[in-house]
């Protein structure tokens, strides 16, 4: 496959298969896209003490650095403001790790603050809650580290599951969809944009006979098809292995920065017997309803999510509350 004919292909598989949410080019639409909304709740950073009050930036559109901000506890001065912009806030995580980290480089985390605008390369691997490529090696997770973040992901594989053995080869995200890419050539272009040339039994159809695979393409068609299974029974890019993984893996009290559906949200880790987990409910629908903070995590795709407030009782009853915002 030539340089060319491999952009071409990892782009139509790209856009099939988003990680990223990509920058609208309007500039009044940008502008109107970096000014948050601030909404003031309680929490309790020691379930025994007192509630404490901090101000939440609410969401009308997704934007990396207003998430890595609530995951800092920074205040927001002065608190009487109404709203937060990008400028702001980026100044606010720059501040944070001058601060913090006065003894390490932290160019390559600052190198990345533009990026947080709209979208971060954050490759998640299938096999751990915890796991990232570049592992360190690049700002993203350099920005996380530095700013004491954990950063975490439930786009896990079920090691139970067929695709375990495939995707434990593969890893990463990026490594699949390059897999995808080749098999895809190697089929001229049917495994990813024609669904009717595959069988039940999940193998290409009787067409398969006119690509004369190699053995080698073939394994790989054959690797292809359970990745692409994976990936779009997966389409909030959490699974149920991957949802039970953090809720035992997680300390009670934990806050942590999740990774689903392209942006990232604040995860938190509730004390008590049932130890259950909630996001930050951030979607600016919410702003002028005090008794929505919290949304429960209980499913993968959010039908039996319900909302609760700063003392995680549920919250009065709304259209929706049996429904998920987005």
């Amino acid at each position: 496959m030539s340089q060319e004919e491999t952009a071409q292909r990892t782009a139509e598989v790209a856009a099939s298969h988003p990680t990223q949410c990509v920058a609208s080019p309007n500039s009044v639409q940008t502008s109107l896209e970096e000014v948050w909304y601030l909404k003031e709740i309680q929490f309790k950073p020691d379930p025994n003490g007192p509630p404490r009050r901090y101000k939440i930036i609410t969401q009308n559109f997704n934007g990396y650095v207003r998430d890595i901000v609530q995951c800092l506890h920074s205040g927001i001065q002065p608190y009487e403001r109404t709203t937060v912009s990008y400028e702001y806030l980026s100044r606010l995580v720059a501040e944070y790790l001058l601060t913090a980290c006065p003894d390490v480089d932290i160019s390559a985390a600052l190198s990345v603050m533009p990026a947080t605008r709209k979208g971060m390369d954050l490759n998640p691997l299938f096999t751990g809650s915890s796991l990232f490529r570049p592992a360190g090696a690049g700002g993203e997770l350099q920005l996380f580290e530095q700013a004491g973040i954990k950063l975490v992901h439930g786009w896990l594989v079920d090691p139970s599951s067929p695709e375990y053995e495939v995707l434990s080869r593969t890893q990463d995200y990026d490594s699949s969809v390059n897999l995808l890419v080749e098999a895809d050539y190697a089929t001229k272009g049917n495994l990813v944009v024609a669904d009717d040339a595959t069988t039940q039994e999940g193998g290409l159809s009787r067409r398969d006979s006119t690509y004369n695979l190699s053995p080698e393409e073939q394994r790989k068609v054959e690797d292809a098809l359970m990745i692409r299974n994976f990936i779009e029974n997966s389409p909030s890019q959490l699974t149920y292995y991957g949802l039970f993984t953090l809720a035992s893996e997680l300390e009670p009290g934990s806050l942590v920065a999740l990774f689903r559906n392209s942006h990232l949200s604040v995860l938190y880790k509730s004390h008590g017997e049932d130890g259950a987990l909630y996001t930050l409910a951030t979607d600016q629908v919410f702003l002028h309803e005090p008794s929505v903070v919290w949304e429960r995590l209980e499913d993968i795709d959010g039908g039996w999510s319900s909302f609760v407030d700063s003392d995680f009782q549920r919250a009065r009853s709304r259209p929706w509350n049996s429904r998920r915002v987005r």
